[in-house]
């Protein structure tokens, strides 16, 4: 069974399998439609292809309810104001999910026997995405742990950790993801740049990185920016962009990446974060 929760602007939450007023059935969670584009030549048959795109995504849940008609009715218009942002969750046995839609009608009809609402709303965004955020790293960890276990009086050294210039990350997702690159140095760092080892497609800085300094890259179509965290304060360093970078993508399945710098190659940790996305639930 599907477990559906709604969110609205104000964060509230409504869970529709703890609340006893209704039961909800939904549509529109298979794959989105797409759209093709294709053009036709004279005295050639059949046509050819130019692109294609994923459309937005309608889904529609019917609401029916099954006592306290009226107030459950009208508690159900505070989750789905028509026009303003929404949140769905859902989750399965194979998957935990969420999308965000805008309202586009709430429909009621007073005066049926058993009285339901039926909730339409549109994501612009067709791609369900994972609940939370997935974190990998070049930065690995070495146990130093061992038996018989004797113990120094300065201490004992449990591991150490240590960077991998070479970084596997799987995305288990059916289609690409953008991704936040998260660059943090240990010392002086000069002109680092992420590359994927099997495109060869990279994505650098033309700039020095201070100790303690964090640069986070954000490659998600519509977000991409460039932000320098130094001594409390956040710096807009887009201009600080390589010629003609690569913003990296999150392919689906495994993803090798690999960093270099002109100095402070070991100074520097990469971390990859990520929301895997899907066509359907």
């Amino acid at each position: 069974m599907l477990e559906i929760k709604a969110k609205n602007e104000q964060g509230e939450v409504l869970a529709f399998g703890r609340d006893s007023r209704y039961a909800v059935t939904i549509s529109g969670v298979s794959p989105a439609a797409a759209t093709i584009n294709l053009s036709k030549a004279a005295m050639i048959d059949g046509a050819r292809f130019n692109s294609s795109r994923v459309s937005e995504r309608n889904i529609v849940l019917m609401v029916y309810f099954l006592k306290d008609v009226e107030s459950a009715r009208l508690n159900l218009y505070r989750y789905f104001p028509p026009k303003h942002k929404c949140i769905l969750y859902l989750k399965n046995g194979a998957r935990d999910v969420c999308i965000e839609g805008y309202v586009e009608t709430v429909e009621c009809d007073l005066y049926a026997l058993g009285q339901c609402a039926q909730i339409s709303v549109i994501c612009p965004d067709p791609y369900f995405k994972d609940i939370d955020d997935t974190y990998a790293g070049v930065q690995k960890m070495q146990p130093m742990l061992e038996f018989p276990l004797m113990t120094e009086k300065e201490g004992l050294e449990l591991s150490q950790l240590y960077n991998d210039a070479v970084s596997t990350v799987v995305n288990k997702g059916d289609v690409e993801a953008g991704m936040v690159i998260e660059l943090r140095s240990s010392g002086r760092v000069v002109n680092p740049r992420i590359y994927n080892e099997e495109t060869r497609q990279v994505i650098g800085l033309r700039m020095e990185m201070e100790e303690g300094d964090q640069i986070a890259i954000n490659t998600n179509a519509g977000e991409k920016s460039v932000t320098l965290y130094r001594d409390g304060v956040f710096h807009n360093v887009i201009n600080r962009l390589m010629s003609n970078p690569s913003w990296l993508q999150m392919t689906a399945g495994a993803n090798v990446f690999t960093y270099k710098c002109d100095e402070g190659n070991e100074s520097l940790s990469v971390v990859f974060r990520f929301r895997a996305r899907y066509m359907g639930v």
